[in-house]
């Protein structure tokens, strides 16, 4: 028999609260900043978008982004994260499936980004597995985030 399918308890539009990285050795680490911002959708009919960035990243001098500046593109680029796809929930695993269709780090592209997904408090976290990032040390990411109220 196969376990009833269950709507995930996360539908609806999210925004960020918290964006953390906990590094082999345990250390924490807020790398967008504590001021991260972010917006998370999930919809009824299997679509997601995810995306995080920090506040202090630099305007584009010349006013026009393919006319960014070296610095100013790397500073932009490694201050957001952004894909978007369809998501499967498994509510046996408390897990979410992202099967990522287009996103600024190309990589993801047609891959899948797995993630324990737990409602604390009215609350959504999404945790990674530990996942090579930044330095290729294996670390776990923590998003936690808060109803957009539209």
């Amino acid at each position: 028999m196969s376990p009833a399918i269950t709507k995930p308890p996360f539908l609806g539009t999210w925004r960020l609260v918290s964006f953390a990285i906990r590094r082999e050795d345990g250390e924490v680490i807020l790398p967008f900043g504590a001021d991260a911002q972010g917006s998370l959708i999930y919809a009824a009919s299997g679509s997601f978008s995810f995306q995080i960035h920090r506040m202090d990243r630099p305007h584009v001098a010349a006013g026009d982004q393919m006319k960014s500046s070296e610095e100013e593109t790397v500073l932009n680029y490694r201050g957001y994260v952004a894909y978007h796809g369809r998501y499967i929930w498994n509510g046996s695993e408390g897990t979410v499936t992202h099967r990522v269709i287009g996103s600024l780090f190309p990589n993801w592209e047609g891959r899948e980004q797995k993630r324990l997904a737990r409602i604390v408090g009215g609350r959504l976290e999404l945790e990674t597995p530990p996942t090579q990032w930044g330095g290729g040390e294996a670390v776990v990411a923590l998003t936690v985030w808060e109803p957009a109220g539209e």
